[in-house]
C-alpha cells in the first residue's frame, strides 16, 4: 500500500516542478536571495548570458557591502547590465517605488548561513510580493513553482516522502531479488555464434509501478514496455535535463564533469580505443553521437581527434559550443552526415544506446558512417542484479528504454553485422567500481569467424558461463 502512496505523493510533488526556466517576453525579474554567493553568482552570469538587457533587481542576505565583497564581478555586471542591489533592509521602500515585476526568483539553499530574522524577512517579501510568476531556484539545480499552495505542499509531503521512499526501495529490492535473474554471461574465449539479435519474445514481469519492467528470458536484458511503445520524446533532452547544472550552487560543476569523462577516456582504452596515432592517420576523425554538453567530445579534440559532437538536444549543442570552443558540435541526426556522405574513423556511443527505442535499427544506421577500419565503442550500464542494486532509480527512469547484460549487449552488436573486438565491465574494477559495461567493435568482414573472441578485460569476466546461467 505504501508503495501506491509513495509514487502519489512524488506524482504531486512532480505537479509543482519547472521543467526549465522561461525568460522570454519578460523584461523585469526580482531576486531574493537566500542561497550561497557562488549561487547567486552562476545564476546571473547565465541568466545575464541569455537576456541581457534583463532588468534585475537582486535583494540579498548578504546586503550590498557583503555582495559586493563575496562576489567582486558583481561591481562590472552592475555597470553592463541593468542590475538593481538591495539588501533585507531596503524591501518595504523598494517595493512601494517599483512596479510589479514579471517573475519573481526565490534562490535558496540549505547551504547558506543566513540570519533567522532575515531569512523571514525575505521569504515573507517574497510570498506576500506581487509578481506574474512565482519560482524557487534550489542549490541543486531543480526549479519549482513559487506559489503559496505548492511551497505549502512541497513543505507537507516532503517530510512524508523521506521516511517512505526508502521503505518503498526496499520493497522493490526484494521483489527483484526474488522476481530477477543474473546476467547469463558468455565465454568470453568462445562466444556465441550470433546470426541475429535477440527480439525478446519471452519476458517476464519484474515490476508494474511506476513504469512496467519486463526481462529477457533469453539474454536478461530489461525493457520498459511502455516508452519502447512511446518512443524516445526528444523534448526530454531539452531544459532542465542539461540545464540544471546552470543553476547549480557549485562552481566546480565543470571539473566533476571533466573528471568524469577522464574516466570514461580511460574505460576506452580498456578496451583499445588508444590514442589518435593507433588509427593510422595523422588526424583521424571521431563522431561523438549523442554529445550532451560535449566535454567527452572535447576529450576527444584534446586526444588528437578531429571531433564532430552531435546531439538531438539544442540545449545541450549551444552549452557545448559555449564551453569547449576548439570541438565542433552540431544538432543533426545519423541520417543528416549519412546524405553528406561523412565517414568517422572513430564512433562514440557513452550511454546513448540505452535511450533509443529502437536500438537494432540504430546500430543499423551507423555502419552508413563507417569505413572498414573504423570503430564504434559502446559504453552502457550493466543490468546484472548486482549492479543494479548499485543504481536504485533505474527503474523509475523515463530516458531509459532497456538495460543491457553482457549477453544482451554482445548478441545485439554482434547481430548487427559487427565484430566485437573487447567487452569489459566496471563493477568489479578496484579503482573505478561502477555499474557500467562498454565494448569496442568493427563491422564484419567476410574474412571473420562468427566465433570470434574478443578479449577478456576483467577477472569477472573469466568466471564459468554455465554457472552464471544457471
Amino acid at each position: 500500500m505504501y508503495r501506491r502512496l509513495t509514487y502519489a505523493l512524488e506524482r504531486c510533488l512532480e505537479r509543482g516542478r519547472l521543467r526549465s526556466l522561461c525568460l522570454e517576453g519578460v523584461e523585469r525579474a526580482a531576486l531574493f536571495h537566500l542561497s550561497t554567493p557562488d549561487h547567486l553568482a552562476l545564476f546571473l552570469e547565465h541568466v545575464l548570458t541569455w537576456r541581457p538587457q534583463l532588468s534585475i533587481h537582486v535583494f540579498t542576505h548578504l546586503g550590498m557591502e557583503g555582495a559586493l565583497r563575496e562576489i567582486p564581478s558583481l561591481t562590472a555586471w552592475q555597470e553592463a547590465f541593468p542590475i538593481r542591489l538591495s539588501g533585507p533592509a531596503d524591501l518595504a521602500d523598494a517595493a512601494s517605488k517599483s512596479r510589479p515585476p514579471e517573475i519573481a526568483a526565490l534562490l535558496y539553499s540549505a547551504k547558506a548561513v543566513v540570519a533567522p530574522a532575515v531569512g523571514r524577512r525575505l521569504r515573507r517579501a517574497f510570498t506576500v510580493g506581487r509578481a506574474g510568476r512565482k519560482i524557487v531556484i534550489h542549490g541543486d539545480g531543480s526549479i519549482w513553482k513559487g506559489d503559496l499552495v505548492s511551497r505549502g505542499a512541497r513543505r507537507a509531503i516532503r517530510p512524508l516522502l523521506a521516511w517512505l521512499a526508502p521503505q518503498r526501495d526496499r520493497e522493490e529490492e526484494r521483489i527483484l531479488r526474488k522476481r530477477m535473474l543474473p546476467d547469463p554471461g558468455y565465454d568470453k574465449n568462445a562466444p556465441p555464434a550470433v546470426t541475429e539479435v535477440c527480439r525478446h519474445t519471452r519476458r517476464r514481469v519484474l515490476l508494474r509501478a511506476p513504469l512496467r519492467v519486463e526481462q529477457c528470458l533469453e539474454t536478461g536484458t530489461i525493457l520498459k514496455p511502455d516508452l519502447l511503445t512511446e518512443g524516445r520524446d526528444d523534448t526530454l533532452y531539452e531544459g532542465e535535463y542539461h540545464g540544471a547544472a546552470l543553476f547549480d550552487e557549485r562552481r566546480d560543476w565543470q571539473a566533476l564533469l571533466e573528471r568524469s569523462q577522464d574516466t570514461r577516456w580511460r574505460r576506452m582504452e580498456r578496451v583499445g580505443v588508444g590514442s589518435a596515432e593507433s588509427f593510422g592517420s595523422p588526424r583521424p576523425r571521431a563522431l561523438d553521437i549523442g554529445c550532451g554538453t560535449g566535454v567527452l567530445s572535447d576529450k576527444l579534440t584534446r586526444q588528437g581527434f578531429e571531433t564532430l559532437g552531435i546531439d538531438c538536444s539544442r540545449t545541450a549543442v549551444e552549452k557545448a559550443r559555449a564551453s569547449f570552443p576548439r570541438t565542433r558540435f552540431a544538432v543533426a541526426t545519423i541520417g543528416d552526415l549519412a546524405a553528406r556522405g561523412e565517414r568517422y574513423d572513430l564512433l562514440v556511443l557513452s550511454h546513448v544506446l540505452e535511450h533509443v527505442s529502437d536500438d537494432v535499427a540504430f546500430l543499423a544506421s551507423l555502419q552508413r558512417l563507417m569505413r572498414p577500419t573504423s570503430r564504434l565503442y559502446i559504453e552502457v550500464p550493466w543490468a546484472d542484479a548486482e549492479p543494479l542494486r548499485a543504481r536504485p532509480g533505474w527503474r523509475r527512469q523515463r530516458d531509459h528504454c532497456r538495460e543491457y547484460t553482457q549477453l544482451g549487449l554482445y548478441r545485439l552488436v554482434a547481430g548487427s553485422g559487427f565484430t566485437v573486438l573487447s567487452h569489459a565491465e566496471s563493477f568489479h574494477d578496484e579503482e573505478d567500481p561502477q555499474p557500467y559495461q562498454f565494448l569496442l567493435a568493427r563491422l564484419r568482414s567476410p574474412r571473420d569467424s562468427t566465433s570470434r573472441s574478443p578479449s577478456v578485460s576483467s577477472s569477472s569476466e573469466r568466471k564459468d558461463a554455465g554457472a552464471a546461467r544457471s
